[in-house]
């Protein structure tokens, strides 16, 4: 319940809870949840395989940038074999996973800064290194440049789509204040 709830009156706290019950359907529950991972999916492999191909390009590399998206997605499969196993954990324990990665490591106070540390640590575990190996070793054998400019660009690139993967916590917490009047569907 929003603060001051027991303030309201019974007409607000009538469109509080139809808002509330509009918002829990399927739709919300289900379908636009499903459609924001395989968008994220996608997104995120294009837009990985753009800013590695301009690093590399950048750093000597002449590679195409069809090349550079293959090396992406093949070494992207990590991901999808973390994905597994959350599922499989979720199943047998039957409740959702709290601390994902690193994230129960980050302090428990409030503030942007910590929910963003708290959100960028999710993202950090075994799979993310296990991704930059593979990525590393496809930059090397697809690209023609030395050894330290290909784990630069692999290394700058994860770095930045790391923090980057951050941002929409930060952003889902500054609205999450917002409520809705009116549903959608």
């Amino acid at each position: 319940m929003p603060p001051g709830f027991e303030y309201y009156t019974p007409e607000q706290q009538a469109q509080f809870y139809q808002a509330m019950s509009a918002t829990s359907g399927p739709v919300f529950t289900y379908l636009l949840p499903a459609v924001m991972a395989l968008l994220g999916v996608y997104l995120g492999w294009l837009v990985l395989g753009w800013v590695l191909h301009l690093i590399l390009t950048m750093l000597g590399g002449r590679g195409s940038s069809r090349q550079v998206l293959n090396v992406a997605a093949w070494a992207s499969l990590p991901f999808a074999i973390r994905s597994v196993v959350r599922i499989a954990a979720m199943w047998n324990s039957g409740q959702l996973l709290t601390y994902l990665g690193l994230s129960g490591f980050a302090p428990a106070n409030d503030g942007a800064l910590v929910l963003y540390l708290s959100s960028l640590l999710t993202h950090v575990d075994l799979y993310l290194f296990w991704f930059i190996l593979l990525l590393g070793i496809g930059v090397r054998t697809g690209e023609n440049l030395a050894r330290f400019k290909g784990w630069t660009a692999v290394l700058l690139t994860v770095i930045f789509l790391t923090l980057l993967r951050a941002v929409p916590a930060l952003l889902a917490a500054q609205f999450s204040d917002v409520t809705v009047i009116r549903p959608f569907f």
